[in-house]
């Protein structure tokens, strides 16, 4: 629970510093939502259609992967390239780095570059950070419920501003979370 409460919270930092960031992002949603909900608090059911949203979310996830680390024990022999690989042996992998660099030009943050075409195969590749096979997180559906409510209710009612001062920080977790935060101020995009 503590992890799951870690990188969902480290993830609404990212989407509140990238909203507050990047404006164009920022209308787009604020468009999307105000013609999708009309007003109306997001649901459930909304979700399916808030199509820049979901793209949004994906990108977050991909570009700021939380998952620095993560290990498997080897079950059997096997090689990878020249390198072989013992049965019983920990093979260690960084998530973060796998799915930023899964797409061309990673260092971009572009939610456009889910199109329809790709998105079945890109959405598995920012969904990484939740890891994947049987050890799948089991939070994934709630903490991508959660980003995406949060997201439209936040656009919906506040208005974003970078604050600039440093903040400290208290990692438990093998994860990252930003260092400048950004604030919620009430008022109208």
């Amino acid at each position: 629970m503590a992890a799951g409460l870690e990188t969902t919270s480290s993830t609404i930092c990212y989407i509140l510093q990238t909203l507050s960031q990047k404006p164009e992002i920022r209308r787009k949603l604020k468009q999307e939502i105000d013609e999708v909900l009309g007003g109306r608090l997001p649901s459930y059911n909304d979700l399916k259609n808030l199509k820049y949203l979901e793209k949004f979310i994906l990108e977050i996830l991909r570009y700021h992967s939380l998952l620095l680390i993560m290990s498997r024990t080897v079950n059997k022999q096997d090689a990878i390239g020249d390198y072989l690989i013992p049965k019983g042996y920990q093979l260690f992998c960084s998530p973060a780095f796998i799915v930023k660099h899964s797409v061309e030009d990673p260092d971009n943050f572009n939610p456009d570059r889910f199109t329809e075409d790709n998105m079945a195969e890109l959405s598995k590749r920012a969904l990484g950070s939740f890891a994947g096979g049987p050890h799948v997180c089991i939070g994934r559906h709630l903490a991508l419920l959660q980003l995406k409510i949060f997201t439209a209710y936040l656009i919906q009612h506040g208005n974003l501003e970078v604050d600039n001062k440093e903040h400290s920080r208290n990692i438990h977790f093998p994860s990252k979370s930003p260092i400048t935060m950004t604030a919620v101020k009430k008022s109208t995009i």
